[in-house]
C-alpha cells in the first residue's frame, strides 16, 4: 500500500546518538536501550524511526523536497512485555517531508486507512480518531487554563479513556482546577462536531489550528475516507513532538491500545513533516 500511494522504501540506522530522541515524548527516553562505545560517545538502540528520519533529512541539504519515506524497521525499548507489546518489534513508519499543506496529514491518515482495509477489515472494525493540538490548547486557554498548567491538564486529558468520570474529575481538581473549569473541559471533550467549536473564543494558534483541522477533514471527505474518521479533542500524543494534527487509529470496541497514531512534527527537522 506504501509503494501504490508514492512511498519510498528507506532504512536508517539500529544504533544512533541518544540526543535524537530528547523530543521523543515522555515514555520513550526512559525506555531506550543505551551503551557507550570506545570514544565514550553515548548511543541509543532505536527505540522509534522518525528521529532518525529527521536527522538524516537534515544532512542531506541538497535534497528535492517534498519526500514521501516509508520504513518497516526493527525497534527495541525497555519496558514491561504485555500482550501484544514485546520488547523488540517491528514498526511501519510513513513519512511526509517538507509540505505544510493539511493534504499531507490527510495523505498519511488515509495510507493508514487503506492499510487496515488490505487487512480485510472494514468500518466495523476500527475508525480514526483526529485532533489539532494548536486548536485543543487555544480551547483549554479560553476556559481560563494557565500557559504553566497546559502541559500537565494535557497529560491528565490523554488518559481520559483510561479513567472513569469520576477518577478524572478527582484528577483536574488534583489540578487546582475550580468545577467551573473542570465542567468546561467535559464539554469540550464531548465536542464531536467541528461546527461546535466556533462559539469559543480563541488566539491566533488556535484559530490556526482550527482552519488546519477543516482542511484536514475536507482532503479526507474528498478521498471518500471521512466516515472512517471522527473529531476526538482528547488525542494529545508526543508533547514535546507534535505541533499540529495528530491522530490514533483504534479498533471499534476499544479492546487494545492505539493501533498506530502519528502526527504532525514541524519542529523536529529543518522542514515540516508528518
Amino acid at each position: 500500500i506504501a509503494n501504490k500511494y508514492g512511498f519510498e522504501e528507506v532504512d536508517s540506522p539500529i544504533i544512533e546518538p541518544i540526543e535524537i530522541y530528547s523530543k521523543s515524548g515522555e515514555e520513550i527516553p526512559d525506555q531506550i536501550y543505551e551503551l557507550i562505545d570506545k570514544s565514550g560517545r553515548k548511543l541509543a538502540l532505536r527505540p522509534e524511526t522518525t528521529p532518525s528520519i529527521a536527522r538524516m533529512i537534515e544532512a542531506k541539504k541538497d535534497i528535492k523536497l517534498p519526500i514521501k519515506w516509508f520504513s518497516i524497521s526493527r525497534c527495541l525499548r525497555y519496558e514491561s512485555p504485555q500482550l501484544g507489546r514485546q520488547r523488540e518489534f517491528f514498526q511501519l513508519n510513513l513519512d511526509i517531508l517538507g509540505n505544510k499543506n493539511m493534504q499531507s496529514d490527510a495523505e498519511i491518515i488515509s495510507t493508514s486507512i487503506r492499510i487496515m482495509l488490505a487487512f480485510g477489515l472494514n468500518m466495523k472494525d476500527f475508525y480514526v480518531r483526529i485532533s489539532n493540538r494548536k486548536l485543543i490548547e487555544a480551547l483549554l486557554l479560553s476556559v481560563g487554563i494557565k500557559k504553566d498548567k497546559l502541559q500537565v491538564v494535557s497529560r491528565t486529558i490523554d488518559k481520559v479513556s483510561k479513567l472513569n468520570r469520576k477518577d478524572f474529575v478527582l484528577t483536574l481538581k488534583d489540578l487546582k482546577l475550580s468545577d467551573k473549569q473542570v465542567k468546561q473541559i467535559l464539554r469540550i471533550l464531548s465536542i464531536d462536531n467541528i461546527k461546535e467549536i466556533k462559539k469559543y473564543k480563541l488566539d491566533v494558534s488556535g484559530i490556526n489550528g482550527l482552519n488546519e483541522l477543516n482542511s484536514l477533514f475536507s482532503y479526507l471527505r474528498s478521498y471518500n475516507l471521512s466516515k472512517y474518521c471522527r473529531l476526538d479533542l482528547s488525542i494529545m500524543r508526543g508533547f514535546d513532538y507534535y505541533t499540529s494534527t495528530v491522530f490514533e487509529v483504534f479498533d471499534k470496541k476499544e479492546k487494545f491500545r492505539a493501533v498506530s497514531g502519528g502526527g504532525r512534527y514541524d519542529n523536529l527537522a529543518n522542514y515540516p513533516g508528518v
